[in-house]
């Protein structure tokens, strides 16, 4: 029994070119954000590798008095 439109056999199904139009959405959507998300993941690893490196160089410099002596500014103690 086939009527008008979406109705086969009494069922209710969606249509080939409504099916292809999600996709056609979906993509353009996902193409647009997804680069985004990439950037931002990438600029938050730089970001906490830089804290990392910086915290390790305020370590060395806060340990350096201890172990030569010297105060981190003073440039004319020698070694």
């Amino acid at each position: 029994m086939y009527t008008k439109g979406r109705k086969i056999l009494g069922l209710r199904a969606f249509t080939l070119a409504e099916t292809l139009i999600t996709l056609a959405v979906v993509g353009v959507v996902s193409a647009i954000t997804i680069p985004n998300l990439v950037g931002s993941f990438n600029e938050s690893a730089y970001a906490n590798a830089l804290k990392k490196a910086y915290s390790s160089v305020q370590s060395a410099r806060k340990s350096m008095p201890t172990e030569s002596g010297c105060s981190p500014d003073d440039y004319e103690c020698a070694d």
